[in-house]
């Protein structure tokens, strides 16, 4: 379920759609550093989708911070700038490959599952 916790996703969604993941919207992501408050939501999500059995999906991870703070409130992947902008179809070989062997000098995080959600 992509951006939980704005615009139309609510709670009983994920009781009625065969959803696997639920997304973080990248607002939150972004607000991380703000105060507590804003860390307690994302970790309530995280927590949500782990307790009914769904990974949690990190939207907007532009920085190696942010994907270390979401990585230690217990999300499961991300997906942003950080490891790549938006390519097109006949460019996801290439891009899974550079990804999968970055430079050792490469400062985000080396392992990836797929272009749209980047193990943590």
């Amino acid at each position: 379920m992509d951006d939980f916790g704005t615009g139309f996703s609510f709670l009983a969604q994920l009781q009625e759609l065969p959803v696997d993941e639920l997304k973080i919207d990248r607002a939150f992501v972004q607000r991380l550093a703000g105060t507590e408050a804003d860390a307690a939501i994302v970790t309530s999500i995280i927590e949500l989708a782990h307790a009914i059995g769904l990974n949690a999906v990190a939207e907007g991870v532009e920085t190696t911070a942010q994907a270390a703070a979401v990585r230690s409130l217990g999300c499961d992947s991300g997906q942003g700038y950080l490891w790549s902008r938006q390519v097109g179809f006949k460019s996801v070989p290439a891009l899974l490959q550079r990804l999968k062997n970055p430079e050792p000098s490469d400062p985000r995080h080396p392992s990836l599952g797929t272009p749209g959600a980047t193990p943590l």
